[in-house]
């Protein structure tokens, strides 16, 4: 079977650096698997890799689609099994890294997606629906249709209600009938997943920098910039942590103080549910990372990888 490493965790561990310095020394290229960084626009708010060091080794399903796109788990489940093919024919490693639970198991595992079931129209009307009535009320609805995708969606979660409503719509079928494998924890390829982890407080700390480093970065003026190309129009790409309370502060709903506050907050809190997220995996091999410099953390890895070869 083939061989692929895959770096997973929550923000702000130092994935990205990690990940460049571990495929420098097993002949890897990146395959992202953050759905985030797939839109070419979005750049700080996002902590997407810098030019300089997608130069250093070669990353992909970065930069691949416009905000203004509808971009899913299982358009990305087609696109990374593509470039792992891709880069193991080229005899070199898959290295996937990324926080975005749900995207990793779409690249490694036999996960079944709704193929193609979109529908622009029934879309609109759903998030007019949200916009008008709520998210609770859309959440309701999913509940009556299909109790089990519900159970599996978070209430608030507009962007998942959605999907689910509209395939419902589109195909007459549960949304639930296409997440039969969810508890079935086995890979296409002979994988090493190694979580990257860290005590809460510390955790806690390297968000509140990260989150002040990017409002120093030019936060606020590449929000000014999507502002300009209609950024609140995208269902998916506006879910990114960041933009939306900068959104707020610049439409004078709040202070720059007090949403700097809710970014802080709501990034730890995501963070807290991509933990839970990875906890579940039971093949994770878990790398405490307090304490530890890069080179450390980058040897320890490495180790992992090649005691399972």
């Amino acid at each position: 079977m083939n061989k692929l490493l895959a770096i997973v965790g929550p923000t702000a561990t130092g994935k990205t650096e990690l990940a460049i310095n571990v495929a420098k020394q097993i002949n890897a290229e990146i395959v992202s698997a953050d759905s985030m960084l797939v839109y070419k626009e979005l750049n700080i708010g996002v902590a997407k890799p810098s030019r300089q060091q997608r130069n250093m080794i070669a990353h992909h399903l970065i930069d691949i689609a416009c905000f203004k796109e509808a971009f899913s788990a299982g358009k990305y489940q087609k696109l990374a099994r593509q470039a792992i093919e891709d880069i193991l024919a080229r005899h070199k490693t898959p290295l996937l890294t990324g926080g975005t639970g749900l995207y990793v198991r779409a690249a490694i595992d036999k996960l079944n997606f709704p193929k193609g079931q979109t529908d622009s129209e029934i879309r609109k009307s759903l998030e007019k629906e949200a916009l008008e009535e709520g998210t609770a009320k859309l959440y309701c609805k999913l509940k009556k249709l299909d109790p089990e995708a519900a159970a599996s969606i978070e209430t608030n979660n507009k962007r998942r209600i959605i999907r689910a409503l509209e395939v419902i719509k589109t195909t007459g079928k549960k949304f639930s009938d296409y997440q039969t494998n969810w508890d079935n924890y086995r890979s296409i390829y002979n994988t090493t997943l190694v979580g990257l982890s860290l005590d809460r407080q510390e955790l806690y700390t390297r968000i509140n920098h990260r989150v002040d480093r990017m409002i120093k970065d030019g936060l606020i003026d590449e929000t000014k910039l999507l502002l300009k190309q209609s950024f609140k129009t995208s269902l998916t790409a506006k879910q990114a942590l960041g933009y939306k309370e900068i959104l707020e502060y610049l439409e004078e709903k709040t202070s720059l103080d007090e949403a700097i506050g809710v970014i802080k907050k709501r990034t730890r809190n995501y963070a807290k549910r991509q933990v839970t997220w990875f906890k579940k995996d039971p093949r994770i091999h878990w790398v405490n990372i307090k304490g530890k410099n890069i080179k450390q953390t980058t040897a320890e890895i490495i180790d992992l990888y090649y005691k399972k070869c």
